[in-house]
């Protein structure tokens, strides 16, 4: 495709040099039939200079009977930064009235701007591509890429250049498969010598404290220092899995009645936005003790019914630690509680008063001793794995039961729910599941175990490693006289 701006080309794709005009432009393709196009712009910047880095849009043209030239800009979008980041810009447009022009791709690069254009994908909405870009042969890069601490800059950039050896564009009308086996053939023998080396470096680095990891991540992708801190409390499982909730919540997590008041974003997932109609839908099923517990955790709202029971909820402080949606602070306002205060890492948009949120990542935990009952369901199993935007922390689910027992008044109530298994197990970067003893001498070592919402009998530690629905109640008291897990590290 052709370029109006001084530019490298190299395996990389096309990079700028500082200078603004057209980095790409083309390819002069003649509208045929009427469909709508969509147009996808993959693209890198390494530096920041201004508010954008640049323009993608969408030209036509078309030969008139005189000569001349009839222009139309038909779609366009401002190029953010990326901060070495690979980046997708997205265009659509209508084609109906435009049979007969010529179509071209536009990326336009701003001054003093470092910009790698990688491929320009093109097709129809909902029709195979009639452009081809092989990637799958740098896939597995890819998960690398996005773990490589980011002070190793130079590194990462290397990284990147490797991984787009296999992404230039190719225009192609009659036989992808052979494009795609050309590609492959002339990458894969590059791709092979510096891959395991490149991979090798990543994963040898050492890691010190303060350093930032980049999350979700998988388990195995991380630097050897923190996963082995893993591997030596729990078996590891499926290691190369990767769980991904940062950007949204599935259907399986939230109460059906929830579905109808949330939002979803462009990958179909919920958002964490409550509304007071939400909220007094689900306050109302619970004073009548409904049960509308999520497919995902079949019977937890009866569990939490059960656990109430037996406890004084009505005109205690409460909190609730890792909330995706408000169903477990709505029965504790049919129970009538004074306060809830919901704290989980990322942000709730919630408009009513009767509960209040703390996005961790943001704000501070409240001083210690100022709560009467701490609740927490399916959240503390995945502290510290960073599926959900959280810290990597080999000890998080520690850390959190240090937090719960601080923040609890003497002989307060924590009521927790965790998987549990015959072993110690953790499932990829999805969550952790515990034995009798871990839980006894570990986890909630720090608090006293005083009841079940159905009594001890029933918890059953399952011989199934990856069944995370599996989560039962623990009712446990703050004792008189006990140190958190951090000062019993200390003393014994």
């Amino acid at each position: 495709m052709p370029h109006d701006t001084a530019f490298s080309n190299s395996l990389t794709g096309v990079k700028s040099k500082g200078f603004s005009g057209f980095l790409v432009y083309g390819p002069y393709i003649e509208i045929m039939e009427a469909m709508t196009y969509a147009v996808e712009l993959s693209y890198i910047t390494t530096n920041k200079k201004g508010t954008y880095a640049g323009k993608f849009d969408i030209n036509l043209s078309k030969r008139k009977e005189d000569n001349t030239f009839d222009f139309i800009k038909a779609e366009e979008c401002f190029l953010e930064f990326t901060d070495t980041k690979i980046k997708k810009a997205t265009l659509y447009f209508d084609s109906s009235t435009y049979i007969g022009y010529k179509v071209e791709f536009r990326v336009f690069v701003e001054t003093g701007i470092d910009l790698y254009a990688f491929q320009i994908q093109t097709g129809k909405v909902d029709k195979p591509h009639f452009y081809y870009h092989d990637t799958t042969v740098c896939s597995q890069l890819e998960a690398e890429i996005d773990v490589f601490p980011r002070k190793y800059q130079r590194l990462r950039i290397i990284l990147f250049r490797i991984r787009a050896i296999a992404i230039q564009p190719r225009v192609i009308f009659k036989n992808p498969v052979l494009l795609k086996k050309s590609l492959q053939q002339k990458t894969a023998k590059l791709l092979d010598k510096v891959k395991a080396q490149i991979i090798s470096c990543i994963r040898s680095i050492d890691y010190k404290e303060g350093d930032i990891i980049e999350v979700p991540v998988r388990i195995d992708h991380l630097p050897r220092q923190l996963k082995n801190q893993f591997y030596k409390k729990f078996e590891v499982i499926n290691a190369e899995s990767l769980c991904d909730d940062c950007y949204g919540i599935h259907p399986l997590q939230l109460p059906l009645v929830c579905c109808k008041y949330m939002p979803r974003n462009e990958y179909g997932l919920y958002q964490r936005v409550w509304t007071q109609e939400m909220v007094k839908e689900l306050r109302a099923l619970a004073k009548s003790k409904n049960d509308y517990s999520c497919e995902g955790y079949r019977g937890s709202v009866l569990q939490h019914y059960a656990a109430f029971d037996k406890i004084q909820v009505e005109g205690k402080k409460t909190m609730v630690i890792g909330s995706v949606s408000p169903w477990l602070e709505c029965i504790l306002l049919a129970y009538k509680a004074k306060e809830i205060l919901t704290i989980e890492y990322g942000t709730i948009s919630y408009d009513g008063k009767d509960i209040k949120v703390l996005d961790r990542l943001k704000q501070p935990l409240p001083p210690p001793e100022t709560y009467d009952i701490v609740c927490s369901f399916s959240s503390i199993e995945h502290n510290g794995l960073g599926r959900y935007g959280d810290p990597i922390d080999p000890e998080g689910d520690l850390n959190t039961m240090n937090e719960i027992f601080n923040v609890l008044v003497t002989e307060g109530i924590a009521v927790i729910g965790v998987p549990v298994a015959v072993n110690n197990v953790l499932v990829g970067n999805g969550h952790r599941a515990y034995s009798k003893e871990y839980i006894e001498n570990h986890l909630f070592k720090i608090l006293d175990i005083v009841a079940y919402p159905y009594g001890a009998t029933k918890v059953n530690y399952t011989k199934d490693k990856t069944d995370w629905q599996n989560q039962p109640v623990f009712i446990m008291q703050k004792p008189l006289c006990r140190l958190p897990h951090s000062l019993v590290s200390i003393v014994s």
